[in-house]
Formats: structure tokens, sequence, C-alpha cells
């Protein structure tokens, strides 16, 4: 949740509001005792949307934010979308691929939930086309804002290291070489084209 300006209290405001998310993204979906989602993602608890996107609300509500950002659709999306349902304040999307090719698909539930978030949202964010191509066959609107460009670029290490620490391991230097390192931190999945990255790359 983004302001512009706003004084000394700012950082206290989006301190609590990202403190608030982060604790809802853990506690709203938990996985059920019962059953799992066929891509081996956790069953989702639809039924505590309603309480946490009032969480939510009441800290927009506290923090008048210019903008509100949902990283992806499921379900930090679909959460802004129910707390800002009848708000005017806007509301910005992020979408993966898998948003529509994947979750949306576990269920009629999460698909309903999908569309509505598409419909409230004001302004929509993709890493491709493909991927605002499939928004609009889930309900977005291709006359409201919208932008395409990837979501990562790679990392620069002197964010994390000052220039003088930043170095390779000698010993991974001689058993990978001295080329370009590429890393795949998110693991192999058996929803992800693993095989199609190993052959571009």
């Amino acid at each position: 949740l983004l302001r512009r300006g706003g004084g000394g209290r700012e950082p206290e405001c989006l301190g609590r509001l990202l403190a608030s998310a982060r604790e809802c993204s853990h506690r709203r979906f938990k996985e059920s005792p019962t059953s799992r989602c066929g891509s081996g993602l956790p069953t989702v608890r639809l039924t505590r949307l309603p309480a946490e996107a009032s969480r939510l609300r009441a800290e927009v509500t506290r923090s008048h934010p210019d903008l509100v950002h949902g990283l992806r659709i499921p379900f930090e999306g679909i959460t802004c979308a129910l707390a800002l349902r009848r708000g005017r304040i806007p509301l910005a999307v992020s979408v993966w691929g898998n948003d529509f090719t994947l979750h949306a698909r576990e269920s009629a539930s999460v698909m309903r939930l999908t569309r509505l978030t598409l419909g409230r949202a004001d302004g929509l964010h993709s890493d491709c086309e493909r991927d605002q191509r499939l928004a609009q066959e889930h309900g977005w609107d291709p006359t409201r804002p919208s932008l395409v460009v990837p979501g990562s670029g790679g990392i620069n290490p002197n964010v994390f290291h000052s220039d003088e620490s930043v170095g390779r391991d000698s010993a991974a230097e001689a058993r990978f070489g001295g080329g370009p390192w590429i890393m795949n931190p998110r693991g192999i999945r058996s929803y992800v084209e693993t095989g199609a990255f190993l052959a571009a790359i």
C-alpha cells in the first residue's frame, strides 16, 4: 500500500500495513487436514477471506494509501479486491501466468474470485503479453491501464554486499567454471516447465 509523502507517520503506517498483510498471508490459507489441491498447493480455506479482508480494510482506513498493490491474484490480490470492493482507492494487481493456468482452475470459487479481482482492479501488470490475454479471458477490461514488463531482471549483488566483499567461492568456481551462474531459487515443481528453461540457456 503506497502513499505520497505523508510526513513522519508514513513509515509507521506502511510498516503496520505490511506487517498486517504478511500476517494475513500466513494465516489466511492453511492446509486442509483432508485434502490438497491438484497442483500440490495447500487447499484454500476460502471461509477466512471475509475476515482477513475486513482486517486489511481497517488498516487501509487508518492509513489512507493512495494506491493498493496486490503482488499476484491468489491470494493477495483477492484479499485486496474484497477489502476495497466498495472503496475508491485505486487497486493495481500484478499477475503471474499460473494465476490463470493453475490456480483459477482449481475450483469454481477461485475462478469466481479471480474474475472479481480483475473486475475491481484499476491497473494490471504482467511479465508478458500472454498473461495480458489470459487476464482478458478472465474478465480484465483492456481499456484500463496496463503494463507489460518483466518482474525480475536478476540480482545486483552490490545491494547485499559492498563492492569489496563481492566475490565467488573458489571451490564453486573450480567446479562450475568462470562463466555466468544461473540459479533457480524456487526449485523444480511439477507444474513448471523447467526443461524449457534449461534448453533456453
